[in-house]
């Protein structure tokens, strides 16, 4: 073995099968629990990767294959977990827009004339919102639970915010964390169908 690339791919090779025995050919065999311990096999994959022609020579093409098709699996694994993230921040921002709109609606309702002393376009307008309700919801109490809810995103769309930045700093890009800044009820629509898309595609 005077080859140097032989011997440092074989030594990559054995620590690459030490940790991942479970993905040789195999019936049956567990993922990995965590989106850590994917990574980390990954990692260990991208130091056989730039010698895929020789691994390939050492192993035999039909022993790599399955291989091959078990990382592209744990890429996409690694994918859909990310994109869920960023969905749920997606989510929870929108919960909170929607409940500070909600904390807005007692003071506009306030502001109303009584349906019989409206124009008849607002009277007919207020008829059917009542409709939606099996009693029109208390204005005092509607301003207060929404605040609150509002309150209660607060804190999970940091953390979420947070957990991008720490724990996705290459798959949150800069452009990301800009849209995020300057997002918008329509956009926000639109990002979420991107990541169902981008989903799909996994």
């Amino acid at each position: 073995m005077n080859d140097p690339r032989l011997k440092r791919l074989l030594e990559a090779l054995s620590r690459f099968a030490e940790r991942l025995s479970w993905l040789r050919p195999f019936q049956g065999a567990e993922e990995p629990e965590s989106v850590e311990n994917v990574r980390a096999i990954l990692d260990e994959w991208a130091l056989l990767e730039p010698q895929l022609e020789l691994l390939e020579a050492v192993v035999g093409r039909e022993q790599l294959a399955p291989v091959l098709v078990r990382v592209a699996k744990l890429r996409a694994q690694v994918r859909m977990a990310f994109l869920l993230v960023v969905w749920k921040l997606l989510y929870v921002t929108e919960l909170h827009w929607t409940n500070e709109m909600l904390m807005r609606v007692p003071a506009l309702l306030a502001k109303l004339p009584p349906a019989e002393a409206a124009p008849p376009e607002i009277a007919d307008a207020l008829r059917k919102l009542g409709g939606t309700f099996k009693e029109w919801p208390d204005p005092e109490r509607m301003f207060r639970e929404s605040m609150q809810a509002a309150d209660n995103c607060e804190p999970v769309m940091k953390a979420l915010h947070q957990q991008l930045l720490k724990e996705w700093p290459e798959e949150w890009t800069p452009a990301m964390q800009t849209r995020l800044e300057r997002l918008d009820p329509p956009d926000i629509q639109a990002w979420r169908e991107e990541l169902r898309r981008a989903a799909a595609a996994l």
